[in-house]
């Protein structure tokens, strides 16, 4: 049996997160790693210098959260939409980065009972089906409607919206119902809505969640001060992410990974209970884009992918569908458990289900028949949100993006580009062009499910 002290001597604990690495294994090897030069391209983030080489900007997500920035005309405009009664709803418009942070975030919220001034609703997809089964759900003429898209651009947003006016008709529809949150200068940047927030250039999507991204519609639907606890809670998270290596949960959590992959090509995230349940999108996303790259910073060609292959799925319920392959597939695919701090009766046994989910993964079971044998050995860890409350999600956002920051740096990539999102745009843009193998292609398969063109 493994001794109790592999666990015990491998747990990291802040006031709001907990992280159980004992059985992660290599945990030997962890001094191997160049930490300085971790630390050092950090602290180049953090005084702003352009560490985003591929698009020659600096990453700015991190000065959002500064105690210097000044949200004080986001907070007045909060209240004057309360004060008037006007809405009874909000409903936030983005896709991706511009998406899934926030939806986290809130469906977390209202898992925990946190108090509502007004319901968030989001449209996340240009199906129409979504759209119209998000509104159905609404009062269109008392619903405040944010519309999120950096670029102020995004084809997807562009036809939400356009779906959404031309279903209500009604001549003021921007002026008197939208809020867009966007950047300088972009389309959305402008007089023609009820109010517009922009963010710095700098600010990933997926690492936008406390820009205005985020705190606009989350403030709108909580309250302003959300937006000073939320803000905090990363900030913490963003001070703990300068410690050295046996006090600094992001950094150990990518150091994890970085050994990890050397050996597995796999990983599966498996977050626990109802306030976690929107999770898996937000990680997925944070890791594909950031770490979904071919090419080093010195424009090398890499030999092994810095991203694994995911799999994913909320617990319980996952233990039910893929964990056969977790405990006796061929391929070993470490694991990472997540959960939030137990509160009642059936919360605490899930508790006790990943415990023993770890435990058969380490220990496995070879007494049984050859289909009964469990090898054993396979690697998994445990991240526990400790405080069911805003400051603690913000501080579990800014460890989630800075440990993906780190494990990027640690394969010497850029973890801040997304080229290949803007390639599969470039190509459905030319379907609409006559004669293009795009167009040609979507003729044959429009013709063969006979739907109009």
């Amino acid at each position: 049996m493994t001794p109790i002290s592999t666990f015990n001597d491998h747990i990291l604990s802040t006031e709001h997160v907990d992280y159980y690495y004992g059985f992660t294994r290599d945990t030997a090897l962890f001094d191997q790693v160049d930490i300085s030069h971790v630390k050092t391209v950090y602290s180049d983030i953090l005084s702003g210098k352009k560490v985003n080489v591929s698009e020659n900007r600096a990453v700015t997500h991190h000065q959002l959260r500064d105690s210097s920035v000044d949200h004080q005309y986001l907070h007045e405009f909060i209240n004057h939409i309360h004060a008037s009664k006007k809405f009874n709803a909000v409903c936030h418009i983005g896709v991706g980065g511009s998406f899934s942070g926030v939806k986290f975030v809130s469906h977390a919220l209202n898992a925990w009972s946190q108090p509502q001034h007004l319901p968030l609703y989001f449209i996340s997809s240009h199906d129409e089906d979504h759209i119209q089964s998000v509104l159905n759900q609404i009062d269109m003429p008392t619903t405040l409607f944010v519309i999120v898209s950096k670029s102020g651009a995004t084809i997807e947003c562009e036809k939400i919206v356009a779906f959404i006016s031309q279903s209500y008709q009604h001549p003021n529809f921007f002026k008197e119902q939208c809020i867009t949150v966007t950047v300088t200068g972009s389309p959305l940047d402008t007089d023609n809505y009820l109010e517009r927030f922009t963010f710095d250039v700098g600010v990933g999507g997926r690492f936008s969640t406390t820009s205005y991204v985020g705190l606009v519609s989350l403030g709108l639907s909580y309250g302003p001060k959300i937006t000073h606890d939320f803000l905090h809670g990363a900030r913490i998270g963003d001070e703990h992410s300068t410690r050295d290596l046996n006090e600094n949960i992001a950094l150990i959590q990518a150091v994890v990974r970085f050994f990890q992959l050397k050996k597995h090509s796999a990983l599966a995230l498996v977050p626990y209970g109802e306030a976690l349940s929107c999770l898996p999108s937000l990680m997925g996303q944070l890791i594909c884009e950031s770490l979904g790259k071919s090419v080093s910073n010195d424009s090398k060609r890499l030999m092994r992918s810095p991203a694994p292959y995911l799999m994913h799925g909320v617990g319980p319920d996952a233990q039910h569908t893929f964990f056969q392959q977790i405990h006796q597939g061929v391929d070993i695919i470490p694991v990472e458990f997540i959960y939030a701090l137990p509160r009642l009766n059936n919360q605490c046994h899930i508790l006790k289900q990943i415990i023993g989910q770890m435990l058969a993964l380490h220990e496995g079971d070879t007494n049984g028949s050859l289909y009964h044998s469990f090898d054993g050995h396979r690697p998994s860890s445990l991240t526990i949100i400790k405080t069911s409350s805003v400051v603690g999600l913000g501080y579990f956002i800014a460890l989630l993006e800075n440990r993906i920051m780190f494990e990027g740096i640690l394969h010497d990539i850029n973890p801040f580009d997304q080229p290949g999102v803007e390639l599969g745009k470039r190509i459905t843009t030319s379907i609409d062009e006559s004669g293009s193998i795009a167009h040609q292609i979507y003729d044959v398969v429009r013709e063969q499910l006979k739907v109009p063109s």
